[in-house]
């Protein structure tokens, strides 16, 4: 649990250092928020196990490629519309595909979100 705490520590940080140099250079609507707000609003992930949980609740989307324990199936549960699988057993959405899959999901929501809003 500290190595994962440290970890989304670390990315609220470099959320936060990004932002502050960016803020020098010009004025943009997400340069004015914290590490942890940016994570929230504009920020991605890929993960697959329990030590994700804190990064994959504290992103605005967090997509998995297979559902590896019970505390990840419940998170999915409680978070849908946040948490996404990608495996698909009956289409062979399986193993290494369902990761390209949540690559391929990261790379659409980059797309709907527009380039301003990442970093």
């Amino acid at each position: 649990m500290y190595r994962t705490l440290f970890f989304l520590q670390s990315c609220e940080y470099i959320a936060e250092k990004i932002s502050s140099m960016e803020r020098k250079k010009k004025h943009h609507p997400l340069l004015t928020q914290s590490g942890t707000e940016i994570l929230a609003s504009s920020s991605l992930c890929v993960c697959d196990d329990d030590n994700d949980i804190p990064l994959a609740t504290a992103c605005r989307k967090a997509f998995l490629p297979t559902i590896s324990s019970q505390s990840i199936k419940d998170l999915v549960e409680s978070s849908k519309d946040r948490i996404i699988v990608t495996e698909d057993i009956p289409k062979g959405i399986v193993g290494h595909l369902a990761t390209e899959a949540a690559l391929q999901r990261v790379l659409e929501e980059v797309h709907l979100l527009g380039a301003n809003t990442i970093y």
